[in-house]
């Protein structure tokens, strides 16, 4: 048997005390008077050995009682298997996983709170002397130190949930890293769902051999979750005043069927739309929401539906641009070509068609797309121009005239730092259309992700008679059958270039009036958008990409995210037109930021809690008790709101607590005292 505090058995000193009593007991004895003394001898001999009896009895019962009492505060146990570990006098270090995933409930108390009390209550196990470290999923700089009992305390009450989540081995290497825990002998608490798709590769765990190291899996009664996994436009542009479709996918990790779950569209904090889904059990389904908004700009949207006990995914941020105009700049030899026709059919593009030898340079700035059509000679001036335009995010279309001036092409080439073209001549009449027919389109290519409704491999595809040869340069957008290249996509910073192969004239081509001239034309116009590819980011992303208008041109500006009263300057980059910024991943909350600098909003962002967290399948307390076997210092205990955890880790590491009997046993003596003063005569 051994004593949690033997310092309190100096406390048995005071046994002395009744001892004393009993031996000194200096009461003055009573004179009685009596007419006859023939029986006192008697009486006397009798009560003398009665009391004798009863004082030995009640002197038992006190130091009895002192004694158990003493035992009671000095906290007596049969120690356990481990207990020389606790007798070691360890540091005691704790992970609290506090990411979203721990609001799922277990007997109507969600897993966060069940590990703070559970590890509160392990805190009591330990002398008063103990140190103990926090880790949470923030990784603050202020739980490197460790605390003693009274600062755990208040730390504990100001856990809250975290929007970053951790995978074990990072956990561990940061516990590890940690300055002050550079004593060895440590004892290490991981609290935490064990989610497979956040905690990482469990079977190559970073252990130290000179810390042990517990597992406390925390398991939801019931592991349901419904989330939206994400959110797009079904057209690249949205209109006002016309019907929009918003196209999501929403899951149901359930093992049951989610029914009747009403999701809201809201713009701008009204409700646009709403729409009812069913969604079978571990399945998901993919719904369209039709809205109409009517008044342009840009507009902070979510989705929002209610399902319990997990809330934080039940909403999803994002932000559309209703009705942004396209400005598109077409400039031609001598005469207007198809360009014009085929942006005029729509009122989302601001077409300008100009001759290029009536050029007003001030347009170029203005527009996010140039279309260069049949130019033969590119002039000086104009090359200078598209570069600084294409540097500024601007992207450039080059379909070349029948007969070209090398040189200027070029030299365009060059200030583009792009490969110099070589021209090809082709008989046009000796050739046939079908050696020079395009092939059907790469789906899987992203400039045509969204552009057809479906997969046609068997798409009529038009004919192009090239003159400039693309073969090996850019990224292939579109080939002949031969694997030549038609349509080739360079990159200049933020800046894109769109070279054609092949005029459009249409004696060497009717691509013009070939059904895929239309889509393939609107794609680039829509990839001109500046952002257009972005309605939100995820809050585990590193980075965020934002392309500046091009009127904006400030070298030495300082950009800042903004939420009502929360402001935040995060790490940025600025090359060019493109500024590229850290996502911070604390104090930063889901949700629509606004992009500013000096107090003016440039642009709207929206951040999401990355879907990792909404995984609900988790590693199971035999699973990780299978993958402990592979370590000698790693060990399994499943916590529960019975406190199954607390109990099986004394039994095992600290043994059998006997306070409480010795507790019961001084009352018992000191009842029993009292008894023996009252009732024994």
């Amino acid at each position: 048997m051994s004593f949690l505090y033997p310092l309190f058995l100096f406390g048995l000193l005071a046994v002395s005390i009744p001892v004393i009593i009993h031996l000194f007991n200096f009461q003055r004895p009573k004179t009685i008077l009596f007419t006859n003394v023939k029986f006192l001898k008697n009486v006397k001999e009798i009560t003398t050995s009665r009391l004798k009896l009863k004082h030995l009895l009640v002197l038992a019962c006190r130091i009895l009682f002192i004694s158990f009492l003493v035992f009671a505060f000095a906290q007596p146990f049969i120690a356990g298997d481990n207990a020389k570990q606790m007798q070691s006098k360890p540091n005691v270090l704790a992970y609290l996983d506090n990411s979203y995933s721990m609001q799922s409930g277990n007997n109507g108390e969600n897993l966060l709170d069940l590990a703070i009390r559970d590890f509160a209550k392990l805190s009591e196990l330990y002398p008063l002397n103990t140190q103990f470290q926090i880790t949470t999923n923030d990784f603050e700089g202020k739980d490197q130190f460790l605390i003693n009992k009274d600062k755990l305390a208040e730390r504990l009450t100001s856990i809250g949930y975290s929007h970053s989540y951790r995978e074990i081995n990072s956990v561990l290497k940061r516990i590890e890293n940690t300055t002050i825990n550079a004593t060895k002998n440590n004892q290490v608490f991981i609290f935490s769902d064990f989610q497979k798709s956040t905690a990482g590769d469990l079977t190559k765990l970073a252990l130290d051999s000179n810390n042990q190291y517990y597992f406390v899996p925390l398991q939801a009664t019931q592991k349901a979750n419904v989330y939206i996994d994400s959110v797009w436009l079904s057209s690249p542009i949205v209109r006002a005043n016309e019907s929009n479709t918003i196209e999501t996918k929403i899951y149901n990790t359930g093992a049951e069927e989610a029914k009747k779950i009403l999701v809201k569209l809201y713009i701008d904090n009204t409700q646009a739309s709403a729409t009812e889904v069913n969604i079978a059990a571990g399945s998901v389904e993919k719904i369209a929401i039709n809205f109409v908004c009517t008044t342009a700009g840009q507009k902070k949207c979510r989705l929002v539906f209610e399902d319990y006990p997990v809330v934080f995914d039940n909403s999803y941020y994002f932000v559309l641009n209703i009705s942004q105009k396209i400005k598109v700049l077409n400039l031609f030899q001598t005469s207007e070509g198809y360009v014009k026709k085929v942006y005029s059919n729509d009122q989302v593009f601001d077409i300008t068609s100009r001759p290029v030898n009536d050029l007003d340079y001030s347009q170029i700035e203005a527009s996010s797309l140039i279309v260069l059509e049949d130019l033969k000679t590119i002039p000086e001036a104009l090359i200078t121009s598209l570069h600084a335009f294409v540097r500024k995010g601007g992207s450039l279309v080059v379909y070349p005239a029948q007969q070209i001036e090398t040189v200027s092409y070029n030299a365009l080439m060059a200030k583009l730092a792009l490969p110099p073209l070589s021209p090809i001549n082709i008989d046009t009449s000796k050739q046939s259309r079908n050696n020079y027919t395009l092939q059907t389109p790469n789906y899987q290519n992203p400039f045509f992700k969204n552009v057809f409704e479906k997969e046609d491999k068997k798409i009529d595809m038009p004919y192009c008679l090239p003159i400039l040869d693309l073969q090996g340069k850019g990224e292939k957008i579109l080939s002949y059958n031969n694997g030549d290249v038609f349509l080739s996509l360079f990159r200049n910073q933020t800046g894109k270039i769109y070279l054609m192969a092949a005029p459009l004239d249409l004696q060497n081509t009717n691509f013009p009036k070939h059904a895929m001239f239309v889509p393939v034309m609107y794609k680039i116009a829509f990839e001109s958008l500046h952002n257009a590819s972005h309605l939100a980011y995820s809050l585990q992303s590193n980075n965020a990409e934002f392309i500046l208008p091009n009127t904006f041109d400030n070298a030495s500006q300082v950009f800042s995210l903004e939420k009502d009263s929360f402001k935040i300057i995060p790490q940025q980059q600025l090359v060019g037109k493109k500024l590229t910024f850290a996502i911070p991943n604390i104090g930063v909350s889901p949700g629509i930021y606004s992009l500013k600098f000096n107090n003016d909003v440039i642009s709207n962002l929206a951040l999401n809690q990355g879907k990792q967290e909404s995984a609900t399948s988790t590693y199971t307390v035999d699973e990780l008790t299978v993958l402990a076997k592979n370590y000698k210092n790693l060990h399994v205990y499943k916590a529960d709101a019975n406190e199954s955890f607390l109990n099986e880790f004394k039994a095992e590491n600290i043994g059998v607590s006997l306070w409480k009997y010795c507790l019961m046993a001084a009352l018992f003596f000191l009842i029993a005292e009292a008894l023996l003063l009252r009732f024994y005569k």
